[in-house]
């Protein structure tokens, strides 16, 4: 008989025999995997670009935060109480909103421009933040439609009314404002809710910043208690809303998992049952029940790895070129798909344990003698 270690080459040998079935059982895991491997790349990806942006724009210390979700914030009057803080030193806030620029609806950020330039750097290319009336865009939206610094664009409000802006500048970092960047006193003046959902603030010189966060706190408590961060906090917020889609999707994949072995374990099965001569052989001339199972492992262990390297190959391929259209630095998160190859491993061993079991229970002389 063979020795043990040659269960191995067997198995490899027993799942080449079959390539269609092979590739059948695999493609189950392949999917599956993809799926958890790409969303796992691009929210690495994703909250990587939001980090770079952060450390790049951000000049100051904290963030008051009212969040991502819906249209809420608090009230621009929190801007002015804390600016006049004796505790803090530049502050500007940023809101959203909607607007028809350029014949087209979009999503619009709203600030003072010159007070947002003293805490955030956008890289302007072109033009000045220093009038607190300037129209900004982002140098891409720019290019996408021919303007420049002293272009008018048309702008249609929420109220219904239609004035023409002029680009004052253009700018290339986009992570925090977004490409298009309205004038609050503009936004104001046609019915816009005065509304910020992030300010930026930075501490006055000398002074600590947990004073500078104690009064910015309590000054918060008065306009809904939005959340004051620190710039490291603020990324890991606005990181982990990113991430709350991963335990639906981890879940869902787990279930995908489960359909997976059984679709290998009942391939394994029919490829026991058609090789039942042949392993009735292999028994009679001395091998042990322990290289039967091993031999149907190892076959299961290839379909599992086939599947699993497939698919995170993919899934990675995916969330690179995904995140890299969207601008995010590739920045795949080892542990987690480490976890996912593991699993992948393990479904392979399981998936193997009852055809395994039943190779090797099966008489040796009936198993010899059939056809």
């Amino acid at each position: 008989a063979r020795p043990r270690g040659g269960a191995a080459p067997l198995g490899r040998a027993n799942a080449c025999r079959g390539p269609r079935r092979t590739a059948a059982a695999a493609t189950a895991l392949l999917w599956c995997v993809g799926v958890v491997g790409f969303c796992t790349v691009l929210a690495g990806s994703l909250g990587a670009s939001l980090e770079r942006d952060v450390a790049r724009s951000f000049t100051g210390r904290f963030v008051v935060d009212a969040g991502a979700g819906g249209t809420g914030g608090f009230d621009t009057r929190f801007v002015r109480e804390a600016d006049a803080l004796p505790q803090t030193g530049a502050v500007a806030a940023l809101g959203t909103g909607t607007a028809r620029v350029g014949g087209e609806v979009a999503t619009v950020s709203v600030a003072d421009p010159s007070a947002l330039r003293r805490v955030l750097d956008l890289d302007v290319v072109q033009g000045t933040l220093a009038d607190p009336r300037t129209f900004a865009v982002s140098e891409g939206v720019a290019e996408e439609n021919g303007w420049r610094a002293g272009t008018p664009v048309p702008v249609t409000f929420a109220d219904g009314r239609s004035r023409t802006l002029t680009v004052g500048a253009v700018y290339t970092a986009t992570g925090l404002t977004g490409d298009l960047l309205l004038p609050r006193a503009v936004w104001d003046a046609h019915g816009g809710r005065p509304l910020a959902r992030t300010a930026f603030v930075d501490v006055a010189p000398g002074v600590p910043p947990a004073d500078a966060r104690r009064a910015l706190a309590a000054l918060a408590g008065r306009y809904g208690a939005p959340d004051v961060r620190t710039r490291d906090e603020f990324v890991a917020a606005r990181t982990a809303r990113q991430r709350a889609f991963l335990p639906v999707v981890y879940g869902m994949a787990g279930l995908a998992v489960v359909v997976a072995l059984l679709g290998i374990a009942n391939t394994l099965s029919l490829a026991v049952h058609e090789r039942t001569r042949e392993l009735g052989l292999l028994r009679a001339v001395g091998a042990t029940r322990a290289q039967v199972r091993s031999i149907v492992r190892w076959e299961s262990m290839v379909v599992a790895l086939l599947g699993t390297g497939g698919g995170l190959m993919a899934g990675v391929f995916l969330g690179w070129g995904i995140g890299t259209a969207l601008g995010a630095p590739f920045a795949p998160r080892a542990v987690p798909l480490a976890v996912i190859a593991l699993v992948g491993a393990v479904t392979g061993t399981l998936a193997a344990v009852g055809p395994a079991r039943r190779a090797a229970r099966a008489a040796v002389p009936a198993a010899a003698a059939a056809e």
